[in-house]
């Protein structure tokens, strides 16, 4: 089977992403990618604008059914929006595309413009590719071999008082960063009724994730979801008391859970797929 590798945002260093496509090719896929020209003037980006564009078109436009897992993220993603073929990807295949970080933006907006779903999940040219064990990386590529039904879980804490009443709903989120730039814009859905919004990010200050929050808020995004379930938001000191403190301010019942985000492993989450809570797991499905 074929998966595609591209690269939408930053570089990433060669001799990792070729020991991620090995473990790939032992694990008997057949896969396609093809280096960037570094882009000097600007080097936190992969290549230049004009080449990341034709990069990432080509691959939504192919008639290949293969999967398009993003190198990494970083900066870039959110250039790209203004110039895919919207008008004529509405009438093309649905194609997987995998990332987290700034892959989100790529992901809302494909999400949000046409429907496609995407997979929130490990990206081959990340540190995070196969460590601790792995169990991501082998539920990745479970999915990736298209059975007929995704299925996947993480684990959940509750951490608010609010009371969930209902159990069911469906996934979206990703980079809280990356989606807090985004509402407003046509890249966004309009609505995330009954949603289960799952948010995780990096290296960000606590008073800037509660800026962010304030954003989902205000913007009447986040009292239409059913939850909120944050991810790994780093190592800061005043986690703890960040927690509480979005706890205390979300309309919502808020939930904790280790195994998404800038870590491993990061479980794999597909948006659009419905979603079960129960008691400390989060259950999801996607019927393909």
């Amino acid at each position: 089977m074929e998966v595609q590798i591209i690269f939408p945002s930053s570089a990433c260093e060669k001799k990792l992403l070729n020991k991620s496509v090995q473990d790939l090719e032992k694990a008997g896929f057949q896969v396609q990618f093809k280096f960037p020209k570094p882009y000097l003037p600007l080097p936190f980006f992969a290549s230049n604008l004009e080449s990341r564009i034709s990069e990432l078109n080509s691959a939504l436009l192919s008639k290949s059914e293969a999967p398009i897992l993003c190198a990494r993220g970083g900066y870039g993603a959110s250039d790209l929006l203004p110039y895919i073929p919207w008008a004529k990807l509405k009438t093309a295949p649905a194609k997987w595309l995998v990332g987290f970080s700034d892959i989100s933006a790529l992901q809302c907006a494909l999400f949000s413009r046409l429907g496609w779903p995407s997979i929130h999940g490990p990206m081959p040219g990340t540190h995070f590719w196969g460590k601790k064990g792995g169990k991501d990386i082998s539920q990745l590529l479970t999915l990736l071999r298209k059975p007929k039904c995704l299925e996947g879980s993480i684990r959940l804490k509750a951490i608010s008082k609010h009371k969930l009443y209902s159990k069911e709903g469906w996934l979206f989120g990703g980079c809280m960063s990356v989606l807090s730039n985004l509402i407003g814009t046509p890249y966004f859905p309009q609505s995330l009724r009954g949603a289960f919004l799952f948010l995780e990010d990096t290296g960000e200050h606590p008073g800037r994730i509660l800026r962010m929050l304030n954003q989902f808020s205000s913007s009447g995004i986040l009292e239409n979801a059913s939850a909120l379930i944050l991810g790994n938001f780093g190592e800061d000191p005043l986690l703890k008391a960040l927690h509480k403190e979005i706890a205390k301010r979300s309309p919502i019942p808020v939930f904790l859970s280790e195994d998404f985000g800038h870590i491993s492993p990061n479980f794999p989450l597909v948006l659009g797929a419905n979603g079960v809570i129960n008691e400390k797991t989060l259950n999801w499905t996607y019927e393909v």
